[in-house]
């Protein structure tokens, strides 16, 4: 019977993290209590939710999954910042491309696209940053594309920047680098970010944009509700 204790104790372990997380939050409309992990949020996620409990789930998986790392750790401010950044080691680099991941996948959700061919990849990128951090554009150049290629693709495969870099710009979010090369301020880049996810976040609920709820509701049902 021995055998059984490790499968016994794997299904309790899984019982307990679910029930610890159970209730954690309260969807602003349905009043039904949510853990914020999709799996045991099933019974619920799987009915169907109405755009401000989407939207109020959304928000809370990303602080659950991203933002609330990140504030720990990214910003040299940051509480535990010199954990994970010193003279043997860099979270930035790791902490940049996970902020280019986020801003892909928002752009799902801005424009409903379901491919995940890279052109489409990029135009998901690039349709969050136009529509929600206009900052980030320089006359003459795309920035948009730029770090696409050299933030997001050139991290995620080959663990560097190929055009530019990173560098504390004091106040300026960029700068450029002839011929075709890119600095940009990482810091600033995050908090623009966590700006413009609440940018995006206020317009849905506003319901002005019919078409950008449409897409964030097909987006949604996509991977939250469908099982």
């Amino acid at each position: 019977m021995l055998w059984a204790i490790p499968n016994v104790a794997g299904r309790f372990t899984v019982w307990l993290y679910g029930r610890l997380r159970t209730g954690r939050y309260v969807l602003p409309m349905s009043q039904k209590r949510v853990s914020g992990w999709k799996d045991y949020d099933r019974a619920i996620l799987e009915k169907g939710l109405v755009l401000r409990d989407r939207v109020y789930y959304l928000r809370k998986r990303l602080d659950l999954t991203f933002f609330n790392s990140l504030d720990c750790v990214y910003v040299k401010t940051a509480p535990r910042h010199y954990a994970v950044n010193g003279p043997d080691m860099s979270f930035f680099l790791l902490g940049t491309s996970m902020i280019c991941c986020c801003i892909e996948a928002l752009g799902a959700f801005v424009t409903g696209a379901t491919s995940t061919n890279r052109i489409q990849n990029k135009a998901k990128f690039k349709a969050f940053m136009t529509a929600y951090m206009p900052q980030w554009q320089a006359n003459g150049t795309d920035v948009p594309d730029w770090m696409y290629e050299n933030l997001r693709n050139s991290l995620a495969h080959g663990f560097w920047i190929k055009d530019g870099g990173m560098e504390d710009l004091g106040k300026q979010r960029l700068r450029l680098v002839p011929p075709q090369g890119i600095l940009v301020h990482a810091e600033l880049l995050y908090s623009d970010l966590k700006e413009a996810v609440e940018r995006y976040f206020a317009e849905l609920e506003s319901g002005t944009n019919a078409g950008l709820v449409t897409n964030f509701e097909n987006r949604f049902k996509n991977i939250y509700e469908t099982f």
